[in-house]
């Protein structure tokens, strides 16, 4: 979900939550209410979710066709028989995406260009079209595909500049009562009125997505459906109150075959989401992965505790790698922060641990260095195993 921070999305949301739809799933699900994305714009989000790779300089699709040979999610799941899908309301060509989907081997691609007169674009934009369309652009080919195993990844676009969508109107009185249903006074109001168009964006995208979950329950696939979902980062226009704030996202995992549920208050990050889900679907379901990997990240912590067992680079913009996690400790520019509950950040004088927090940083970038002059991260034996087939 394109811009979906924790900051105003589930419990302890220091803005108050304006995803009424959301926080009544995560309560049905496995919610981390302390998720991380790996990056502050948009340019990683496929790389990091979808295969654990690492930034290289200005991100691992801005290499383009020097892209090097490389294990994902998707390729994975398509030499085990997957049906690969991507849906998306814009230019597939945003953030060279295109070029890293093809290298996945995926099936359908939707951009703006697919949708025909039967879809309305999103009014006084030109990203395309709205969360609600691309939904159900999703739903309706994902219908056709009852029996073959397949994933599909929705990319919402609304909630982003210039925070246009349909029947703006409606949504801006729906955060009106959104704001009386939270209790808030009159001063806490009129401060979020000032970023009005925003939340109206917030919530006509959870209002899409019950609209998708709703319908989704129809189909003959949800009962043996894991649904997935996360922020790409923080949408930057409402002021943030932290320099990890930016990163700060929900993670939800739901699913019909749910045994039980879980709020889960450890630490993780994108780049532990396809570690997490190939181990998972390897013991349970036998699925052909590889015993070895170039994951940057370790896999999703699931102690329900407020912990931190990974260390991760957090690369802000294309150019601007200067964040790092590791503990329960962050540095913004080589300045030392310990995390509160929240996710709340106190500078601390400690200059051991500032740099040994530093060291290991330079360690990632001297190998993330050594990856970008090399251009290589696994043998052609195991790429060759697990080749999508590319088209």
């Amino acid at each position: 979900v394109e811009g979906l921070g924790k900051a105003f999305s589930g419990t302890n949301a220091y803005l108050g939550s304006f995803t009424p739809f959301l926080d009544d799933l995560a309560g049905k699900s496995l919610y981390w209410e302390n998720f991380l994305a790996t990056q502050g714009r948009t340019f990683a989000a496929l790389p990091s979710i979808l295969a654990s790779l690492p930034f290289a300089d200005t991100g691992f699709n801005d290499l383009g066709k020097r892209m090097p040979k490389h294990l994902s999610l998707m390729s994975i799941l398509k030499h085990s028989g997957y049906r690969i899908k991507f849906y998306y309301g814009s230019d597939l060509d945003f953030d060279n995406q295109r070029a890293f989907l093809l290298r996945q081997g995926v099936d359908v691609m939707v951009g703006m260009d697919d949708y025909d007169e039967n879809y309305a674009k999103s009014p006084g934009t030109s990203w395309g079209y709205p969360d609600r369309e691309v939904m159900r652009k999703a739903l309706e080919m994902d219908r056709q595909d009852p029996q073959q195993p397949y994933i599909s990844f929705v990319q919402t676009m609304s909630m982003h500049t210039s925070y246009s969508i349909p029947d703006q109107g409606t949504y801006i009185k729906l955060f009106e009562e959104r704001m009386d249903t939270l209790g808030f006074d009159e001063a806490r109001k009129e401060q979020h009125r000032s970023n009005k168009k925003i939340y109206s964006t917030i919530m006509y995208t959870d209002a899409a997505l019950r609209f998708f979950f709703e319908s989704y329950a129809k189909l003959p696939a949800y009962g043996n459906t894991i649904f997935i979902i996360t922020g790409d980062h923080r949408l930057p226009e409402i002021p943030m109150s932290t320099k990890i704030d930016r990163f700060h996202v929900p993670l939800i995992i739901f699913s019909p075959m749910l045994k039980r549920t879980a709020h889960i208050e450890s630490i993780s990050s994108h780049l532990d989401i396809t570690p997490s889900l190939l181990a998972f679907l390897k013991k349970n379901y036998k699925i052909d992965a590889p015993t070895t990997a170039a994951w940057v990240g370790s896999g999703l912590d699931t102690d329900p505790s407020f912990r931190n067992i990974h260390k991760y680079p957090l690369k802000h913009t294309k150019t601007n790698l200067i964040d790092y996690i590791s503990g329960m400790y962050f540095i913004d520019q080589e300045i030392l922060f310990s995390i509160g509950k929240n996710m709340d950040l106190e500078p601390i004088q400690d200059e051991k641990k500032r740099n040994e927090l530093i060291s290991e940083f330079n360690q990632y970038k001297s190998r993330n260095d050594r990856f970008t002059r090399e251009l290589r991260l696994i043998p052609d034996s195991l790429y060759e195993q697990y080749r999508p087939g590319e088209k």
